[in-house]
């Protein structure tokens, strides 16, 4: 991945919606999905990924081929007993915040 310098995991990916994302806890603490095509990575492995200083990029591709992005300095999911809670830190840069207000 070259994004920003590269270095970054793909935790999520919806290509063209072919595969279900509407599933229990088990699913998303384990993950699903196919790397090649649509994926969840999983809470579990997410939490594991941020417990050091991560950063967030969240890059949408629109159907009219618009990409918009958005690029967090600081980004972790605690552990289960948390509720994969999302923590965001730092200053967001990019074009998404602008079109969608995130709230938590």
């Amino acid at each position: 991945m070259t994004t920003m310098g590269g270095g970054w995991t793909t935790i999520q990916r919806r290509i063209n919606g072919s595969l279900s994302f509407d599933r229990d806890w088990s699913a998303y603490k384990n993950g699903f999905g196919s790397p090649e095509q649509d994926v969840w990575v999983g809470n579990g492995l997410i939490h594991l990924l941020t417990k050091e200083n991560s950063a967030l990029y969240v890059s949408i591709t629109l159907q009219n081929g618009t990409t918009l992005y958005e690029m967090y300095d600081r980004f972790s999911v605690s552990d289960e007993a948390g509720k994969y809670q999302l923590s965001l830190a730092g200053p967001a840069t990019g074009t998404l915040g602008k079109c969608i207000q995130l709230k938590f």
